[in-house]
């Protein structure tokens, strides 16, 4: 397959990802009016498992073929994209408030990914995620589900403006995940084909094209959430796809592979996953808009994570 092919084929999977994000957007409030839930819930649920899928794919088969370096670049580039270039990239084309209610909500979620991200660093020490630490991880991922749709139910009648009948958002919503997991499975394929002509180290095509590339539907999601003035989806994405990348896929994979962790190499990827979360936890508590000066913070921590996996690259 020659370079110029593998560029088309990722410039397809792109515009899988984008049409299929968006199209889950609309048809999952739909669904979340049908079924009595905030658009928050449903974000936190639908569409962060359907945008957390091409990470899940795509560990599972760079594990099957002998790949832990991508698996666990993919997995935490993704949880830092997901933050610092989302809200960043989000923050420079629109405003980005937040009510009380989802205010409270995104804050009860960030607490608990940073405990998930403790329990994550806490296991990941000994330099192997065992079949045990897989089922703690997807013990602490019922917990989170279960919490998740028990705050999340509407008691009030459902609201008017419903875009599809319920059976035609459900039918959409299938096909939009499936949709990204074909968009995602065409662009990561082409993308590790690219940079093994590159010569890059597996770590670094994991954690930047890989990790980039299975983010883009939540990166497309949240820009469609923002621009429909859905900001609690958009968290709810952003934050819920998090928890579900650690909780869900690595959980379920370590359930099954053991996983090495080169935990010397990981910290500066540990620090900045969990210092982003810090700062977004705590830029949302102060106030209910995400300041223009905290999003350009977000912007340059992202570029000082590529710089140091560039760095990395060339030593390796």
């Amino acid at each position: 397959m020659s370079i110029y092919l593998s560029i088309l084929i990722l410039l397809v999977g792109l515009i899988i990802l984008s049409f299929s994000a968006d199209m889950l957007i609309d048809s999952s409030i739909s669904l979340a009016k049908h079924l009595k839930l905030s658009t928050f819930i449903i974000g936190l649920s639908v569409i962060a498992f359907g945008t957390s899928l091409p990470e899940f794919m795509v560990s599972v088969l760079a594990l099957i073929q002998g790949s832990t370096e991508i698996s666990i670049g993919n997995i935490l580039g993704s949880n830092i994209a997901n933050i610092a270039l989302i809200v960043g990239w989000t923050g420079m084309f629109f405003a980005i408030l937040l009510d009380k209610s989802d205010k409270k909500q995104i804050l009860g979620n960030i607490t608990f990914s940073m405990l998930v991200y403790f329990v994550f660093i806490l296991l990941s020490m000994d330099g192997l995620l065992s079949h045990l630490d897989g089922a703690i991880l997807l013990l602490f991922f019922v917990i989170f589900l279960f919490t998740s749709f028990k705050s999340g139910v509407n008691i009030e009648s459902i609201p008017d403006g419903i875009k599809y009948k319920k059976l035609i958002a459900i039918i959409l919503t299938t096909l939009s995940i499936v949709g990204l997991l074909i968009g995602g499975k065409l662009m990561t394929s082409s993308a590790i084909y690219i940079a093994n002509i590159l010569h890059i180290k597996e770590y670094v095509i994991g954690a930047t094209i890989i990790a980039i590339g299975t983010s883009l539907p939540e990166i497309a999601a949240s820009f469609s959430a923002i621009k429909k003035g859905e900001t609690g989806m958009c968290f709810a994405n952003i934050v819920g796809s998090n928890i579900f990348n650690i909780l869900m896929v690595l959980g379920t994979v370590a359930l099954f592979f053991s996983i090495k962790i080169d935990f010397v190499l990981l910290k500066i990827d540990f620090i900045v996953m969990v210092f982003t979360m810090v700062m977004l936890y705590v830029t949302i508590r102060l106030s209910n808009i995400i300041p223009k000066a905290i999003i350009l913070s977000f912007i340059g921590i992202y570029i000082f994570y590529l710089i140091h996996l560039i760095h990395l690259a060339k030593i390796s």
